[in-house]
């Protein structure tokens, strides 16, 4: 691999590429200013919910027109906050309709500054009324939340709770997900008038872009070092190195091959299938390395869970055997190795029902896709989907409720169209059956979903494919002339390629499949 990342900001004129050069389909890269994306569990549900979330704002006066602010963004997100000016009505008994609704409430949202934690009043009233109701709750419930407005100290009463900066780029994300870990756990609805999309946490890949689309991140895997290009369109600076970090270490290479991004914290996942670990870098202090996780033999590929307090880790030996390991994300080492997991590979995470769907890739020729329960971290034998050899990726459109399998180079006859080539499956997972084959390159090896789950880039040879998850019809095959390394796509559907000679090639997909809509 050359040593040095050649950045293209638009693909040369590839066989069926035309489309991405013309200016009528502009990149949509523009930054979206204050429009936050989060996930939202916005599926079927297990179990009947007839109530909304009750959350309860606990604030100072002086921090009135913050909380307001704030108030509204929730109320504009479809969350039912309680806020006293506005649910107090003229008359009524401010200190018993307070504590009706603290007891009422799912979670206590307490908001801090140094102007409500160094003034008595009734905020610490409220404070002291649900540490009260906190102590009647389930050990391990979540109920109060700290919530820090802007930068201070956290009392000593609520530091045993993890707060939260809503001032960091995250910090409202990582509300979000507390909302809808509670309303799991008590059966109730948020009531979202915001588009339903889901948290952009793809499985791991050679190439990473940011949620924010300001970054990406790609590895150099023969001379072990991560590679951080800015993403710069509004400046007309297009992509730029930014940074080169040595991730060897004395006595040891590296060999980095597929990236990762924790959605709850500022850490990157790297495997290095020969030292057989997981590299962790920390993207709030220069990317350094932070840890370094000793895993199963050849790790390949990573899924965090949503919440981001779990990943797994698919590792591919010893063949046939191989295992998954469980990681506690938040310290950084292995809660769990779950074996009878065949040579796994590709790893994708189901939010919806619970589930990691793995591709492997020593079954005989019946290579299964394997399913894991991530909330017991179980294997699920009576889910397994057969005859999917040889499993290499796997992706999960949720909106479908479908699962898109890569099988790298198996040979495949099409039965209609008498065409031999590497298939890509399409199962049903209502109710596990291959619904759909498209017979494509060899080396079909990617499967990546848009952030909207509308469409699935599915990298074969040199060329991606491009199918609408609704109808699984084909919608453009775009030829770049070298294999594809990695593929990724911003919240904004741009689509970012690393080819095997360690291009980059950037197109819009709006576009593209807008014309065959």
């Amino acid at each position: 691999m050359p040593s040095k990342l050649a950045i293209h900001t638009q693909v040369r004129k590839p066989i069926e590429c035309d489309a991405v050069l013309r200016s009528e389909h502009p990149l949509p890269l523009r930054e979206r200013h204050h429009a936050i994306v989060f996930w939202l569990h916005m599926a079927e549900v297990q179990r009947p919910r007839s109530r909304t979330l009750q959350l309860f704002l606990c604030h100072s006066s002086q921090d009135k027109d913050a909380v307001r602010k704030f108030h509204k963004q929730l109320q504009r997100d479809g969350f039912t906050p309680w806020l006293d000016e506005e649910n107090i009505l003229p008359g009524q008994d401010w200190d018993r309709e307070i504590r009706q609704a603290v007891r009422a409430a799912d979670l206590v949202i307490v908001c801090l500054s140094p102007r409500s934690i160094s003034r008595q009043g009734y905020v610490h009233k409220e404070i002291k009324l649900a540490l009260d109701m906190a102590d009647e709750k389930p050990e391990g419930a979540i109920f109060v939340v700290p919530v820090k407005l802007e930068e201070c100290e956290v009392p000593d009463r609520l530091r045993r709770w993890q707060w939260v900066n809503l001032f960091d780029n995250n910090g409202y994300e990582r509300l979000v997900r507390t909302f809808q870990e509670r309303a799991d756990l008590v059966g109730a609805t948020i009531l979202t008038t915001v588009p339903t999309q889901l948290f952009y946490a793809p499985p791991a890949a050679a190439i990473l872009i940011t949620p924010d689309s300001k970054e990406i991140y790609t590895v150099e895997e023969e001379a072990g070092k991560l590679i951080v290009i800015e993403n710069l369109p509004d400046a007309g600076r297009g992509l730029k190195t930014k940074a080169t970090i040595d991730l060897n270490r004395s006595g040891t290479a590296a060999h980095p091959q597929r990236l990762a991004l924790n959605p709850d914290a500022n850490t990157l996942y790297i495997t290095d299938p020969l030292s057989d670990e997981i590299i962790v870098i920390d993207r709030g202090h220069n990317n350094t390395i932070e840890n370094r996780i000793a895993v199963g033999r050849l790790p390949r590929s990573i899924a965090f869970t949503t919440t981001g307090d779990k990943a797994y880790v698919s590792n591919e030996g010893p063949i046939p055997q191989g295992s998954i390991s469980v990681i506690d994300a938040h310290h950084h080492r292995i809660s769990k190795t779950i074996r009878g997991v065949n040579s796994p590979e590709g790893l994708a995470i189901s939010p919806n029902d619970h589930r990691l769907y793995i591709a492997s890739q020593s079954g005989y020729g019946q290579d299964p896709v394997f399913v894991i329960d991530t909330r017991t971290d179980t294997l699920l034998d009576e889910e397994t989907i057969v005859g999917m050899a040889v499993g290499v990726s796997v992706a999960v459109c949720t909106k479908h409720h479908k699962l898109y399998v890569a099988r790298g180079d198996f040979r495949h006859r099409d039965a209609t169209t008498g065409n031999t080539g590497s298939p890509l499956s399409i199962i049903d997972l209502h109710s596990r059956t291959e619904v759909r084959t498209h017979t494509l390159q060899s080396s079909v090896t990617q499967t990546v979903l848009t952030p909207d789950d509308n469409h699935v880039l599915v990298g074969n040879g040199d060329s991606i494919t491009i199918i609408n998850t609704a109808t699984d019809a084909i919608v453009r095959t775009l030829k770049f002339g070298s294999g594809i390394r990695g593929i990724a796509v911003s919240r904004e559907n741009a689509v970012y390629v690393l080819l095997s000679d360690a291009q980059i090639k950037l197109f819009g997909l709006s576009g593209l499949v807008s014309e065959h809509a």
